[in-house]
């Protein structure tokens, strides 16, 4: 990898219908490579064999998964994933998929980019419907948001810390129970 290059990271198990051959696709329009930490299915390293831009490090152990997104620039992902909370704790951005979900979770954090919009699941977060094609939607978000830089953290945000994240549930969960009224 070249030092000014931005080193984009997908990370985890990647299936075919996570769609990471259209990913790079996408990155592959802006001049950008994806290292892909992880297991890999055949199915999907076929796809993402024709790629020239995709660089597989295989399955990581979980001590080399943190050395990988301290390094990352960016991380993307194309379901939900707890991986979020990780790379976003290490200082690299994440491109996540717009859903209710991620607005509500992580939307309008800093080094946070959503992409796409909730229509392009048939099961929210989890499938693609079958005529998404991520390639483009990938690279309209690229040329048309400026994504942060890598957040360089001395120490995680305060957002991602165990009593801000008790806080936010509870604030979720009071907001489920008012909204249900007085439902036995």
């Amino acid at each position: 990898m070249r030092h000014d290059e931005v080193a984009w990271i997908a990370t985890g198990r990647i299936e075919v219908e996570k769609r990471f051959h259209q990913v790079a696709r996408g990155l592959r329009h802006i001049g950008a490579r994806l290292f892909i930490a992880g297991p890999v299915s055949k199915n999907a390293a076929k796809l993402l064999s024709r790629s020239e831009n995709v660089v597989l490090l295989g399955p990581k152990k979980p001590e080399e998964l943190n050395a990988i997104f301290n390094a990352a620039d960016c991380c993307i992902f194309t379901t939900f994933t707890v991986s979020y909370w990780e790379a976003l704790g290490s200082g690299s951005c994440i491109l996540v998929p717009r859903t209710s979900f991620s607005e509500e979770i992580v939307g309008g954090r800093p080094g946070v980019t959503l992409f796409g919009s909730e229509e392009m699941f048939d099961v929210p977060e989890e499938r693609y419907r079958a005529d998404v094609d991520l390639a483009d939607i990938i690279h309209d978000t690229l040329t048309s948001t400026k994504m942060p830089n890598r957040l360089r953290l001395d120490e995680p945000p305060a957002w991602l810390s165990w009593d801000a994240r008790i806080d936010t549930l509870e604030w979720q969960y009071s907001r489920l129970v008012q909204s249900k009224g007085d439902c036995p």
